[in-house]
C-alpha cells in the first residue's frame, strides 16, 4: 500500500486523491488496511525523497551543476543544486529529463545571498567528496554569480533564460498579444463557474516566461481540435473570439 500510495502521488500529485485511491485498492484487494490520512502520503513521499537525496552522498566523477531558487513556499524559497553526470550531459542531443538528473542538494531560507548561496554549495559538495562539478548552468541573478566566483566554479549561462529575454524584448510591446492576454483575462471571469470552465485556459500570471506564449498556443491549439470534434458551437464563437483578433 506504501509503494502504491507513494506512486500515485508522484504521478498524480495530489495527497488526497492518492490516499482515497490507495484506501479504494486496498477494499479491492481484500487487504486489511484502511484509507491512509493525506500527512501519511506526505511522510511517506519525504522519506522516499530523503532517501533518494542521501543515496547521492556516494556519487563520483564529474559532474555538471545546476543552480537556481526552485519555488517560493509562502515567504521562504528553496534554492535547489542539481547534478547531471558530465560525460552523460555531452553525449545528449535531446533536452534533460528527470531522469538525467540527480538532486545534490536542497535548502529553503527566506532569502538567498551571495555568501549564503556559497555555503550551501560548500557543504553540499563537502557531503559528496568524491564529486567534482565540471561547471554551473544557471541564470545570471547577482547572489548566484557571487557565490561562484567565490567558489572559482566556471558557469554557463541557462539557454531558457537567454532565449526568454529575446522573446521578452520582441513581444514585450506587442499590442495585439495584450489585448488577447486582456481580453483571456475577462473570458475567465465570465465563464470560471459555468459549465464552460473546462475549456479555459490556464491563469496568465505576469511573469510567465515567454510571453506567455506556452501558456496560450495549446490552449489555442486545444480549441481548435474541440471545434473539430463538432464542440457547441456557441461556445467555440465565445472561446475564440478572442484568439481570431
Amino acid at each position: 500500500m506504501m509503494a502504491l500510495a507513494v506512486f500515485v502521488v508522484l504521478h498524480g500529485r495530489s495527497l488526497r486523491c492518492a490516499a482515497a485511491t490507495a484506501g479504494f485498492y486496498a477494499e479491492l484487494m481484500g487487504w486489511r488496511f484502511s484509507a491512509p490520512a493525506f500527512k501519511s502520503m506526505s511522510n511517506w513521499v519525504e522519506r522516499c525523497g530523503l532517501y533518494a537525496l542521501r543515496l547521492t552522498k556516494t556519487l563520483s566523477g564529474e559532474y555538471v551543476g545546476i543552480l537556481g531558487p526552485s519555488i517560493q513556499i509562502s515567504k521562504e524559497q528553496l534554492l535547489l543544486l542539481l547534478g547531471v553526470r558530465a560525460e552523460h550531459a555531452a553525449s545528449l542531443d535531446r533536452p534533460l529529463r528527470g531522469a538525467d538528473v540527480e538532486i545534490l542538494g536542497l535548502e529553503v531560507q527566506s532569502s538567498w545571498n551571495g555568501d549564503e548561496v556559497a555555503d550551501f554549495m560548500r557543504r553540499t559538495l563537502a557531503e559528496r567528496p568524491g564529486l567534482r562539478l565540471r561547471y554551473v548552468v544557471c541564470d545570471r541573478c547577482g547572489n548566484l554569480l557571487a557565490a561562484l566566483r567565490a567558489l572559482a566554479l566556471p558557469m554557463v549561462s541557462d539557454c531558457s533564460h537567454v532565449m526568454m529575454n529575446l522573446v521578452k524584448r520582441i513581444v514585450r510591446d506587442d499590442t495585439a498579444l495584450s489585448k488577447l492576454c486582456a481580453q483571456i483575462g475577462e473570458l475567465r471571469q465570465r465563464l470560471l463557474l459555468t459549465d464552460y470552465a473546462f475549456a479555459l485556459p490556464a491563469t496568465l500570471r505576469d511573469r510567465d516566461r515567454f510571453g506567455r506564449i506556452f501558456t496560450l498556443v495549446p490552449w489555442m491549439d486545444c480549441i481548435d481540435r474541440y471545434a473539430a470534434a463538432g464542440l457547441n458551437a456557441e461556445l467555440y464563437g465565445r472561446l475564440s473570439a478572442g484568439r481570431n483578433r
